[in-house]
């Protein structure tokens, strides 16, 4: 379970950072909304992902 919690931090650290990048770089037209909104969704989701997978989690799993 350790290294797949690595992998979704690590994914939701790449995929997080590419939809930052699109919500300042979407244009002020109808397809630029949808970047922007979808950019939101897709950040909101990786913070999700990011704080589940918080190693805290691992170590009380360890000490049993």
């Amino acid at each position: 379970m350790k290294t797949f919690k690595q992998l979704v931090r690590a994914s939701s650290k790449i995929v997080g950072g590419i939809a930052v990048l699109v919500f300042f770089r979407a244009p002020f037209t109808n397809t630029g909304l949808a970047l922007t909104v979808g950019s939101v969704v897709v950040g909101l989701a990786c913070l999700a992902a990011y704080t589940w997978s918080e190693p805290d989690d691992d170590v009380s799993e360890n000490s049993n």
